[in-house]
């Protein structure tokens, strides 16, 4: 039995809420009343009637009583009753049903058409959709911050470049906010390998853009094998690229060149590594990320179109299904991005939508562009861009925060 929810007190006031009952007869007319009674009983009906008669009305008052105590539906009904209100009800939950369909608004054709590809995308209520969140760092956050992006090697050897902001007045210098910051990088808790601090005493020559790394002669990557020097050396193409690096020495204590496998001691940071488009790298924990490609463009227009499909099976092009656009450029800074249809940002899966927008800017940056002029796009303001002007490309991509 369901266990009710009435505590005593609403009992009480239950029965203080029952009508009240009055009777106007004199006490003598009541007790002559009784007296009439019993004598019309004893001469007709035998005792044992009047117990189970008395009996049956305590039964009748529980079941009248016992629904409202428990919340339960009294049900009396027999079984064909019980088919007569199952049908009734059916009858009632239908009427609701058209009911509320005449009261929701018809869906458009481009609605109609992006709800039927949801269900054959295998999508359902439980499924709900990631909420958009930027991730790039724009220019305006440069001015009291230091950006300090840090490549993470994945499980599968790809680099995913993280970027945390660093507040100017609480160091002295970038290369202080970043050695103090990558003691503070959870990368297991992020999905990663532990990987940071680097190994080694960094210093950095701003005037000419010179970079020195200090290595024990007895240090990991001078035995290690070649997977293992190519990630360390790889990891400062990402850690440097937005100091634009012009030399990069690695060096022991006394400052003499370090000679490592696969390292020809005039190793340069490749200007050109970043010439490509981003595409969409999962982690094994769910955790997606915009990251370069790996191989180098020519151009921006090839990289767009590149763009529109997946290079690999570790990485995914960020471009949705459907989606279709031609690139152009509009001056030395401005790059033109036209779809070829109507692209609503707000049909479909906007955190991909988002994500598209977000490695489109970042790829136009690679190639030296400031802004893109998007056409045919809608709604004019989104997501905290402005599509009816010129649209600023960011910085830096993955923006994190420390724990």
């Amino acid at each position: 039995m369901k266990k009710s929810d009435w505590d005593d007190h609403q009992i009480e006031e239950l029965f203080k809420a029952m009508p009240k009952i009055q009777d106007d007869r004199s006490p003598h007319e009541i007790y002559e009343k009784i007296q009439h009674r019993q004598k019309a009983a004893k001469r007709g009906l035998p005792a044992v009637f009047s117990f189970s008669a008395a009996a049956a009305a305590a039964v009748l008052l529980i079941v009248l009583i016992l629904p409202v105590l428990t919340n339960e539906p009294l049900q009396l009904a027999g079984p064909q009753d019980q088919l007569k209100k199952q049908s009734s009800h059916g009858e009632e939950k239908n009427f609701k049903k058209q009911q509320m369909k005449k009261d929701v608004p018809a869906l458009s054709d481009s609605e109609n058409n992006h709800l039927d590809s949801s269900k054959n995308a295998g999508l359902s209520l439980l499924n709900v959709p990631e909420e958009p969140v930027k991730t790039t760092v724009s220019k305006e956050e440069e001015k009291d911050h230091y950006i300090l992006r840090y490549g993470l090697p994945g499980p599968d050897a790809i680099f995913v470049p993280l970027t945390i902001l660093a507040d100017k007045d609480k160091y002295s210098s970038w290369l202080e906010a970043f050695k103090a910051t990558a003691e503070k990088i959870p990368e297991q808790d992020w999905g990663f390998d532990d990987f940071y601090p680097l190994q080694g005493e960094l210093s950095y020559d701003e005037q000419k853009k010179k970079m020195v790394v200090k290595l024990e002669e007895n240090n990991p990557y001078t035995k290690a094998g070649s997977a293992e020097v190519y990630t360390y050396l790889r990891t400062f193409q990402y850690d440097f690229e937005s100091l634009d690096v012009k030399d990069l020495k690695i060096v022991n204590k006394s400052g003499k060149p370090i000679k490592i496998d696969g390292f020809d001691q005039k190793y340069n940071l490749n200007p050109n590594r970043f010439k490509t488009g981003y595409y969409s790298y999962t982690l094994p924990n769910g955790d997606s990320y915009l990251v370069p490609g790996e191989v180098y463009m020519p151009n921006a227009e090839k990289a767009f179109e590149m763009m529109k499909e997946s290079p690999s099976g570790l990485l995914q092009s960020i471009i949705p299904q459907g989606i279709d656009y031609s690139v152009g450029e509009k001056s030395s800074e401005i790059e033109i991005v036209k779809f070829s249809s109507k692209m609503n940002l707000n049909s479909g899966d906007q955190a991909a939508n988002l994500k598209m927008i977000e490695g489109m800017l970042l790829t136009a940056r690679q190639f030296g562009y400031k802004y893109i002029q998007f056409e045919n796009i809608t709604p004019e303001k989104w997501e905290g861009y402005d599509f009816s002007k010129f649209v600023e490309t960011p910085i830096s991509p993955n923006k994190k925060e420390l724990p």
